[in-house]
């Protein structure tokens, strides 16, 4: 996340300079309304790439850009936008992810109302660490103003904040199954008997962003249990993907949810 005295290592995290208190990615978006910009923005080298490839492209190409950005299918992963991106303008197709990123990292600075784009672009034309001549910082201001104004990324970086907006975010999971034998009183005799056990794993992010983990003992009627539920959960899904599409308003699908850390 760009932000102020950020630490180089650490591109997910902004610190106050006057508490040191470090502010983690999803914190930093349920507080963004009252996060304060400093005059000069500290910008984690991960974004630099891709606010340079701004910088350098042509007036002509920054209007591709934008062209490219407004007609580009809604999806929250940056990698398909920035699939999008790549072939719309073959000047950055090297670096479209990582512009992609920066772009969707100072939105999500930004409130709910889009308010202080103006400053915000200002700021980071103005960093230190975005080596410009002084004569190209307002004119990259005004470029990158225009790019943060497009509804297409405040919606995909809005959306994200939804889906995201809980206090535990799924990761991943994995179910791990053993064989445990029964022993008789004789353990030279070998087992009389075997059972069944497996364990769910399943992996969140907790509200600091970092990766967690929880263990749940199934059995097979769990395991059965377990099955139904998420097949009547897709189903559902797949009836109200159905309703939403009727409607003609747009839908982001599940599978294009971006991964914490990608922005």
């Amino acid at each position: 996340m760009i932000g102020h005295e950020v630490d180089p290592t650490d591109a997910s995290a902004i610190v106050s300079p006057a508490s040191s208190v470090r502010l983690p990615l999803a914190l930093v978006r349920r507080n963004r309304q009252n996060l304060r910009m400093p005059s000069t923005l500290r910008i984690p080298p991960r974004y630099l790439p891709g606010l340079r490839a701004i910088a350098e492209l042509s007036d002509e190409a920054i209007k591709d850009l934008q062209t490219a950005l407004v007609d580009v299918p809604h999806s929250l992963t940056t990698e398909r936008l920035a699939e999008h991106v790549a072939k719309a303008v073959p000047h950055i197709s090297d670096r479209a992810l990582e512009t992609t990123e920066a772009l969707l990292s100072l939105i999500a600075l930004l409130p709910e109302d889009g308010g202080g784009a103006s400053d915000l672009a200002k700021d980071v034309a103005h960093s230190e660490d975005l080596e410009l001549a002084d004569g190209e910082r307002n004119p990259f201001a005004e470029r990158l103003l225009r790019l943060l104004n497009l509804e297409c990324l405040s919606l995909a970086a809005r959306a994200y904040d939804i889906v995201t907006e809980y206090e535990r975010v799924f990761h991943d999971a994995r179910i791990l199954t053993d064989m445990r034998p029964v022993f008789g009183p004789d353990t030279s005799q070998g087992p009389k008997a075997a059972l069944l056990i497996s364990t769910l794993k399943i992996d969140f992010h907790p509200p600091d962003g970092s990766l967690d983990s929880h263990f749940f003992a199934l059995d097979y009627a769990d395991l059965l249990r377990l099955r139904d539920a998420v097949e009547r959960a897709l189903s559902k899904h797949k009836s109200l993907r159905a309703m939403i599409k009727q409607t003609g308003i747009p839908y982001y699908e599940e599978t294009q949810i971006v991964r914490a850390g990608s922005v």
